[in-house]
């Protein structure tokens, strides 16, 4: 990736932005891979993730659920889960509501993520 320029990630029809933030992960590869992820807390994690220019909060827990599988993360914020909740809850209204319901299924939430996802979306997703 870092061999080519923004114009030519933007080819492939990314936005301009974000074609950016993909080249500036691609240069700071070493020091987004050389984190000690299998010794540290879903924090630490967060934290870690969110220094690199790009990545905010729901990347953090994409990534902390689809690549480190980590077993107890919920994305509030993403709209499809609090969507999942809303019609498994009807009495759920906000995300803050959502976000209490979701703590029920600690440690498990991950688990908890993909079910409410399958909800939205019956054909299964291989990864």
């Amino acid at each position: 990736v870092r061999q080519f320029t923004k114009e030519e990630i933007a080819s492939c029809g990314i936005t301009r932005p974000k074609s950016g933030y993909i080249l500036g992960l691609a240069n700071a590869s070493e020091n987004l891979l050389n984190f000690p992820y299998a010794e540290s807390n879903e924090s630490d994690i967060r934290k870690h993730l969110i220094r690199f220019k790009g990545v905010g909060p729901w990347t953090a827990e994409m990534v902390m659920i689809f690549a480190l599988l980590l077993p107890d993360v919920y994305s509030p914020k993403d709209i499809g889960l609090v969507n999942a909740i809303k019609r498994l809850f009807p009495e759920v209204e906000t995300m803050d509501e959502a976000e209490k319901v979701a703590e029920r299924w600690a440690p498990y939430r991950t688990m908890a993520c993909w079910y409410l996802w399958r909800t939205l979306d019956p054909i299964p997703v291989e990864y």
